[in-house]
């Protein structure tokens, strides 16, 4: 019904968000009102994110999701990896559009002054920034922390993010498992003022992903010039260099972390212009908006 209503004063549908029922509204809309109908992937389908509760997905994506695909006016991908798995359902090339994550490098500018600052200031913590939950790595992350502190034991692993089906509770019980607990802290949910201090102070980020359309936190990151460490599902385009990148795999993980601490400030500097430039270029608000007004173009002339 809320679909219905809304149609009535617009001219395009967009629809971000896979594998529910909020598909074939939107579907049976567009054959209503002869409307455009675009779908953002926003990771959902990547290997890992299909195979998640695989069985259901399965029937629903045959019956329903791919043919609603196929038949959509554009399909508006993150990345390289997005547009080849719309590609294997079917969707034509033409149809798709690779338009990335954006992020405001201006609201970072005093994290960065912060960072200059502390550059020559003792080692601080390792952070992760994201949601508690299996898709986004945070127990791999836990397991390489536990093999860098047998050569690092004074390194700190903070834990940022909102707890999703109680991953929280096992991650801080697997940290006393492993002997580390009082090496790891939880901070919870945090907001724009608290991810600016815990990224001013963090000496490196981790984004232990194991399947990402484009990750948000990585493009923070890369805006407030602070080093990366990535796992390969979550590279950024573009960022070949200036992110560590290794495997979602806990002892590649660990080597790549500490390759990170070890470098010198100068190299960590001189990638942490590359990031802001990179996000300066191809990330920003701006750059990003004028694709999507391309797309909305394209698919209303094609009406």
């Amino acid at each position: 019904m809320e679909v219905e209503r809304a149609s009535r004063t617009t001219d395009i549908l967009h629809v971000s968000e896979l594998w529910n029922f909020g598909h074939v509204a939107a579907a049976l809309t567009r054959l209503r009102h002869r409307m455009p109908l675009v779908v953002s992937l926003h990771g959902q389908l990547m290997p890992w994110a299909v195979q998640h509760r695989g069985a259901r997905k399965g029937a629903y994506g045959w019956a329903i999701q791919n043919p609603l695909l196929r038949h959509a006016s554009a399909v508006h991908a993150l990345s390289k990896a997005e547009v080849s798995h719309a590609r294997a359902r079917g969707v034509p090339a033409s149809r798709i559009r690779a338009i990335p994550n954006g992020v405001d490098h201006t609201a970072f500018e005093q994290v960065r002054r912060e960072r200059e600052a502390r550059a020559t200031l003792g080692a601080g913590p390792i952070l992760y920034l994201g949601r508690m939950h299996p898709v986004k790595g945070p127990d791999i992350l836990l397991r390489s922390f536990a093999n860098v502190l047998t050569r690092d034991p004074e390194r700190q692993l903070i834990l940022a993010g909102p707890d999703e089906g109680g991953m929280s509770a096992v991650l801080a019980a697997d940290a006393s498992a492993l002997g580390i607990g009082d090496r790891v802290k939880f901070v919870g949910p945090v907001d724009d003022s608290q991810r600016a201090l815990l990224l001013a102070e963090a000496s490196i980020l981790v984004a232990p992903s194991r399947s990402e359309g484009l990750s948000m936190t990585i493009l923070e990151g890369l805006a407030a010039a602070v080093p990366i460490v990535a796992t390969s599902p979550a590279q950024v385009s573009g960022a070949v260099g200036i992110i560590e990148v290794a495997p979602p795999e806990a002892y590649p993980l660990a080597q790549a972390i500490e390759r990170s601490l070890r470098r010198p400030i100068n190299d960590s500097a001189a990638r942490a212009r590359e990031g802001l430039r990179l996000v300066k270029t191809r990330y920003s608000p701006l750059a990003v908006a004028t694709q999507f007004r391309k797309l909305y173009e394209g698919v209303l002339s094609d009406r």
